[in-house]
């Protein structure tokens, strides 16, 4: 576990090098969202239970300005395929009312969508959703998520541009939507620090699942998920851009 300051916030741990080899293929790692918070709010170290997992995928948003995201509902689809007892809401059913319903009792969120990080206001940083009327995208805020209950969340993963990215505090670190959800009581989320791309991102968290379901821990599947792209052949999936943005945020205390 590592509690961050200041510029430490913006380095990827996991491609540093020492002893001749990146860190990432040494243990497994695990970020603290900034010491106030870890210290207020911690809670004991818990794997995901068996509960149910929430799957969300949106691939349009309703032709503003907003790229579309053509792997997004397959990597929801693919993520409920994986467990048990799991839900999958992906397009113009993905509200943010069917959202924030279906989410109520999940152990395991799962968001594959735009995300956009304010670095002036924290609360105003915002995933996008399909709207009811499906004209526009819809917006669930930072300051929406942190008024949520997710006490029961063991995990929410933000496969999103920038979610762990947003208003630089001097004293608390990254404030963003992956520190919404933690605030709010979440256990752990996986965000990513730059902007992804979607193939790519599709491809390191239907994996990091994978694994996530065989050992039931997140850190050591993230890092797993991360090790399989390094040693892909193909120089788009190996690069560290492509799976050195995502990282793991828990607010556990051991």
């Amino acid at each position: 576990m590592l509690v961050l300051d200041g510029p430490l916030h913006r380095i990827p741990f996991d491609v540093l090098v020492w002893d001749g080899q990146p860190l990432v293929k040494g243990a497994p790692l695990t970020l603290a969202p900034g010491l106030t918070l870890w210290a207020a709010r911690g809670v004991r170290a818990r794997a995901p239970t068996r509960g149910p997992v929430l799957a969300v995928g949106v691939d349009t948003f309703g032709g503003g300005e907003l790229p579309s995201l053509p792997h997004a509902v397959a990597e929801a689809r693919q993520i409920g395929e994986i467990y048990e007892n799991a839900r999958v809401v992906v397009g113009g059913s993905a509200t943010k009312r069917r959202v924030l319903a279906g989410a109520r009792d999940a152990v395991v969120l799962h968001f594959a969508t735009h995300a956009v990080s304010d670095p002036h206001d924290p609360l105003r940083s915002r995933l996008y959703l399909s709207a009811a009327n499906g004209s526009t995208a819809d917006e669930l805020t930072a300051h929406e998520i942190a008024e949520q209950p997710w006490g029961h969340l063991d995990l929410a993963v933000l496969s999103a541009c920038r979610s762990a990215d947003g208003y630089r505090s001097s004293t608390e670190g990254t404030l963003s939507l992956a520190t919404a959800f933690l605030a709010a009581g979440a256990a752990a989320v996986i965000a990513s620090r730059w902007e992804v791309e979607d193939r790519a991102a599709n491809r390191l968290l239907v994996e990091f699942h994978r694994e996530m379901e065989r050992r039931g821990d997140p850190a050591r599947a993230l890092r797993s998920a991360k090790l399989r792209l390094l040693a892909d052949p193909d120089p788009d999936m190996s690069a560290p851009r492509t799976w050195a943005g995502f990282e793991l945020y828990s607010r556990s205390q051991g």
